[in-house]
């Protein structure tokens, strides 16, 4: 025999839409932005560089044609 389940099917608690008069700004927000450091590319550079590891194996290729030691670059 197959048991029955005696759950309630919850409708959706959600508002349709959302007021955020009250809400707070988020606190974490200015530091975040100011301890990042996400570069964005273009696009049709990411057919080239397509993760941060070609990203960082390029970057560090100048960096040693240009003579930077890596205490310099970092």
């Amino acid at each position: 025999m197959k048991t029955q389940h005696s759950k309630k099917r919850i409708k959706n608690s959600h508002p349709k839409e959302f007021n955020f008069a009250r809400s707070i700004p988020n606190k974490y927000a200015e530091r975040y932005a100011r301890e990042t450091n996400v570069v964005v590319i273009e696009p049709d550079l990411v057919k080239l560089f397509p993760n941060s590891v070609a990203v960082n194996h390029a970057l560090r290729s100048i960096a040693n044609a240009l003579g930077k030691s890596k205490k310099e670059v970092v």
